[in-house]
């Protein structure tokens, strides 16, 4: 039966302890200025009933911005109802027994803790099973990543087959149109091939002092044998090291080729230096593209939802590898036209021997 009129789940476990937290809270405010000349036990009692209330109030906020699910959240809110039932059965019970009874302190210090303890218990409960189903999600992503690696390889090489078969008997804008099937191809190949390497960067992430010069004139002959038309200028140092692992490689090569391939008769900059704090910039500047102020505003927001079509995914790439260092990855329009692209890196002293034996013996973690 479908209880449209109930509010969700969350709320309702949200609302329960805020709710319970509140009227614990009035009720210490109230025994507190109602009594004249309470006792030191007495404030004591009140004391630790206050903060009580106000920790199952700090629990239901926790639990509203936790990234648990609705369901979860309720189960939790269900364990701090049990935690808070038992002490007030064992309370009635008392009251029984000794007809006196407790003070209101006591009764809100008992059953606030009660409700404490049991919302622990319940949100260790739901973390273990969050993180259990984090982990058999993450086995069933790593299947279907290799699967579909595999698939779109052998796919796009048969449309490759297919275009080279076609390109033999077209002649004019045809020709054209199969060379850009053959492409697009290409690209989705490529990209089958970095998320490959996206998901071997938790296993080889280490950092070590890397030279930038020497990396930054390696990817640029590798830019210039796949565009030969490419036009790129530099200013480096003639060494500079900063601490970052090997993926840095691949973090330059996207924002290279990305400069590249939309740049047309403008040339490239590339630009190294040290800065005035302890870092490296290392700038790529493109005149002839201006990102757009939605793909500009994900990149900075950690949000794809504006990229349309994965468009500029090399760059989202570049920041994940960049970030995953400790560096940062800025990107900024130019006027009247162009981007820059800065990945800023902290800057260190060249290993020496006995640190790279220890850095090449280090484990992948």
């Amino acid at each position: 039966m479908n209880m449209g009129w109930l509010p969700p789940k969350r709320d309702l476990g949200v609302v329960y302890l805020i709710g319970v937290g509140f009227i614990f809270t009035v009720i210490v405010f109230r025994e507190a200025f109602g009594v004249s000349g309470p006792s030191l036990e007495a404030l004591l009692t009140l004391t630790a009933g206050f903060f009580l209330a106000v920790g199952l109030i700090a629990v239901g906020y926790w639990l509203f911005q936790s990234p648990l699910g609705d369901d979860r959240v309720l189960v939790v809110s269900q364990w701090g109802a049990l935690g808070m039932a038992l002490p007030t059965a064992a309370v009635v019970l008392g009251v029984l027994v000794f007809p006196l009874g407790p003070t209101a302190g006591i009764l809100v210090t008992v059953i606030g803790a009660g409700g404490i303890v049991g919302t622990l218990v319940g949100a260790v409960k739901a973390l273990e099973e969050e993180h259990q189903s984090l982990n058999q999600l993450y086995r069933r992503n790593k299947v279907l990543q290799r699967v579909l690696r595999h698939n779109i390889r052998n796919g796009m090489t048969v449309v490759q087959g297919y275009a080279d078969l076609l390109e033999e008997d077209m002649e004019g804008a045809r020709v054209e149109m199969v060379q850009n099937i053959r492409q697009e191809a290409g690209s989705i190949v490529d990209l089958s091939e970095m998320a490959r390497n996206i998901d071997s960067i938790e296993r080889e992430r280490y950092r070590q002092p890397m030279e930038v010069t020497a990396i930054v004139e390696e990817l640029i002959e590798g830019i210039r044998r796949n565009y030969p038309h490419a036009s790129i200028d530099t200013s480096m140092p003639e060494e500079v090291f900063v601490l970052a692992d090997n993926f840095i490689e691949l973090a330059l090569w996207e924002l290279l080729e990305y400069a590249v391939r939309n740049s047309e008769s403008e040339p490239v900059a590339v630009d190294v230096e040290r800065g005035d704090e302890d870092d490296v910039s290392i700038a790529v500047t493109a005149q002839q593209f201006t990102l757009s102020e939605g793909a500009l505003a994900a990149l900075e927001r950690g949000s794809e939802t504006q990229m349309q079509h994965l468009d500029g995914v090399e760059l989202w790439v570049a920041k994940w590898l960049v970030e995953n260092m400790d560096g940062d990855l800025q990107f900024d329009s130019l006027e009247p036209r162009g981007t820059e692209m800065r990945i800023q890196l902290p800057a260190t002293a060249p290993a020496s021997e006995s640190t790279l034996e220890a850095f090449e013996a280090a484990p992948s973690s």
